[in-house]
């Protein structure tokens, strides 16, 4: 019986397409709302022996009322190019942050308790 059932609603399904009948969607509506995209995620590989190599993950979002949906992900990446100024910069900025991490952690400030 399940499958009876089963096979008359693929044969109304097909009938359907077949004569250009959509199906309704469901609790449709017209909405408007911003789109931007934006980096979420940056992954520095750093590999011995290569260049250092940068990738920006992006999101696109959508803001509709009082929250967002993420509507589609890309990436852009780059190697290190140690002829470009800006290269230069940020490599030498993300090692002096690297530096002042590592010597946090492993020096990890004294608290004195109040009293």
């Amino acid at each position: 019986m399940l499958f009876l059932k089963a096979y008359i609603l693929v044969v109304l399904l097909i009938y359907s397409l077949k004569r250009g009948i959509k199906m309704a969607d469901y609790r449709e509506s017209t909405v408007t709302g911003t789109q931007w995209t934006r980096s979420n995620v940056v992954v520095i590989n750093n590999d011995f022996g290569k260049p250092p190599k940068i990738t920006f993950g992006e999101e696109t979002r959508i803001a509709i009322g009082d929250g967002s949906i993420q509507a589609s992900t890309s990436a852009v990446s780059c190697e290190f190019d140690a002829e470009n100024p800006a290269h230069i910069e940020l490599y030498t900025k993300l090692n002096d942050l690297y530096t002042i991490l590592r010597e946090l952690r492993d020096n990890p400030p004294v608290v004195e308790p109040i009293s």
